[in-house]
């Protein structure tokens, strides 16, 4: 679960880890609901960005999900069957993801840039474009490097 930093949205996992509602505090309306994936996964971190214009999810299943929260130039994928409506074909996708290839992971949202650190150190810093994620940097944070006097 996680409020977006102004308060006005809560972002909620589903208790399969396959579905993120988000809702509107003020009214208690679930505004949008995005569909991460199919199967069973842990949902390490859900994260809203300052602007409300994307969310963001991380899994045990070692992927990064976002999707575009407003309208605008970024649309969230859909099924080739979401005119049926309802159910697994009726809901949206991520609009990109990325590996992150570890079960537990940490998520920032800053304008188009998405960071990721797992807990067994992999940094990732990706930029966020019209129809997917562009990783400009990843690094293993827990390899030794050289240190400066």
């Amino acid at each position: 679960m996680r409020l977006s930093p102004d308060g006005t949205l809560l972002a909620t996992a589903s208790g399969k880890g396959t579905l993120i509602r988000v809702f509107d505090t003020e009214t208690a309306k679930k505004i949008a609901e995005f569909r991460r994936g199919s199967d069973y996964a842990l949902i390490s971190d859900i994260i809203i960005d300052k602007d409300n214009k994307y969310i963001s999810c991380a899994s045990d299943k070692g992927t990064a999900h976002i999707f575009a929260l407003k309208g605008g130039e970024v649309e969230n994928k859909k099924s080739s069957l979401y005119a049926l409506g309802g159910g697994y074909f009726g809901g949206q996708w991520s609009f990109g993801q990325f590996k992150v290839k570890d079960p537990v992971c940490k998520l920032a949202l800053l304008e188009d840039k998405i960071f990721a650190v797992s807990t067994q150190g992999r940094y990732f810093q990706g930029t966020v474009g019209k129809d997917e994620i562009k990783i400009d940097k990843q690094n293993n944070l827990l390899t030794e490097q050289d240190e400066e006097d």
